[in-house]
């Protein structure tokens, strides 16, 4: 089996939906990890759109799969019954349908953004969901990244790079800080106090998602990693909330609405890995450079590009 990491960028707000929740406000919420709460985009919806995009059925039916045609399950199910018996039984013809040779996990979180008082935005990580990423990589047999775990504990830290432009510049205010641990992260409603990460670290951690020089570095001054209980809440809580309502198309007044949809934020960044008997199967996935998934994907929500694992820089 044949495997490589990917990770899908969200270039505008992205609704990987699910039924009505009725333990909440928000009348369309995003897909979560039963166990984390942590927003995922499902294998299905990516296989799907992949599936989309292809107009030659053949090889389309290699790579992801058909089901068996109407009748098929009980003609295989006749046969099996007839096999455990002893009973001889004349070949049957049609269509019994194909597993997919190209498969895919649910793509998980790994940066959010969330908005910060100094800098615009911090794209958020905590150590539990970089260790998942590099334990999964490395069952899979995918080479090791080149940037090793941390850890976190403490709710009130957070852990950022010697270039980050998220701290409170010195002298605005305030006397300057004596060293990177006194400089204050403001993140919405929540302050933090800023702690080194080991030199290097967040240069090797985005240069294995981008490889475009500018992209590395944009990563970098905004990357912030925080413990997992806060990146916890952020997950439940930080997400994008938009009201929507439906007009009457000849009075122009609401005819149904307002009702509260959640959607994770541009910019946001997933994983998830792909899985094919062969290389080249594989090599169909980066031939699909931008997609758009999930829902309301008629007013532009969705599109995400789809970026290949550089491991080992």
């Amino acid at each position: 089996m044949k495997t490589k990491a990917f990770f899908l960028q969200a270039l505008t707000p992205v609704h990987p939906g699910t039924e009505q929740s009725v333990e909440s406000v928000i009348d369309l919420p995003v897909a979560r990890e039963k166990s984390t709460g942590i927003p995922i985009i499902p294998a299905s919806t990516i296989k799907g759109v992949l599936r989309g995009r292809y107009e030659d059925e053949k090889l389309a039916k290699e790579l992801f799969g058909y089901a068996p045609e109407s009748g098929n399950d009980e003609k295989a199910r006749r046969a099996t019954e007839s096999d455990k018996m002893g009973i001889e039984h004349a070949p049957e013809s049609g269509n019994d349908g194909k597993a997919a040779s190209l498969t895919f996990t649910d793509a998980r979180l790994l940066l959010l953004p969330v908005r910060s008082f100094w800098g615009g935005y911090a794209l958020l990580t905590s150590p539990s969901i970089i260790s998942r990423w590099r334990r999964d990589a490395q069952l899979l047999g995918i080479p090791a990244p080149s940037f090793e775990p941390v850890t976190l504990f403490n709710d009130y830290r957070i852990l950022l790079p010697s270039n980050s432009a998220l701290p409170q510049p010195l002298g605005q205010g305030k006397a300057e800080a004596e060293s990177d641990a006194d400089l204050a992260v403001v993140l919405e409603d929540f302050d933090f106090k800023a702690k080194p990460l080991p030199e290097g670290w967040a240069h090797r951690f985005a240069s294995t998602i981008f490889s475009d020089p500018r992209e590395v570095e944009n990563v970098e001054r905004h990357l912030a990693v925080v413990s997992d209980s806060v990146f916890a809440h952020f997950a439940r809580h930080g997400l994008e909330v938009i009201a929507r309502v439906q007009l009457d198309p000849q009075q122009k007044t609401v005819k149904e609405g307002p009702w509260y949809e959640e959607n994770v934020p541009a910019e946001a960044i997933f994983s998830f890995f792909a899985l094919a008997e062969h290389e080249d199967y594989l090599a169909e996935v980066k031939k699909h450079a931008l997609l758009q998934l999930g829902g309301q994907t008629s007013i532009g929500r969705g599109l995400v590009r789809i970026l290949e694992a550089a491991h080992g820089k």
